[in-house]
């Protein structure tokens, strides 16, 4: 581990593989993490405008609500949906994940 040369040339020669091969390029010590982050992660995108929670939102993640028919969940992401707002929840009695449309009258906010 702490050899200069190239690690899967050094494990291989190691563990006596017949063809140990030439420096592999793609180990720490053959090139740098930056290099091989730019060559291996697809290029990075902004996310879609209708994924960006408003900061109007009645709701944040990680807020406490009650929704009728639920009871209580945690607000886990909001969304804004063609003019409404909708929440993925995790309901607590279950722990199941839910999506729900912030409608009035249907739920509310549980104050610390």
């Amino acid at each position: 581990a702490s050899s200069p040369a190239c690690r899967r040339r050094t494990f291989r020669e190691h563990f006596a593989v017949a063809d140990a091969g030439t420096p592999c390029g793609n180990c720490d010590i053959c090139t740098t993490a930056a290099d091989w982050l730019s060559a291996q992660m697809p290029a990075p995108r902004p996310l879609p405008r209708s994924s960006v929670p408003t900061d109007d939102a009645p709701v944040r993640r990680g807020d406490w609500i009650e929704v009728r028919g639920l009871g209580l969940c945690c607000v886990r992401s909001v969304q804004p949906s063609r003019g409404s707002l909708r929440a993925d929840v995790e309901v607590a009695k279950d722990l199941s994940q839910r999506n729900i449309e912030l409608r009035r009258g249907q739920w509310r906010k549980i104050e610390r």
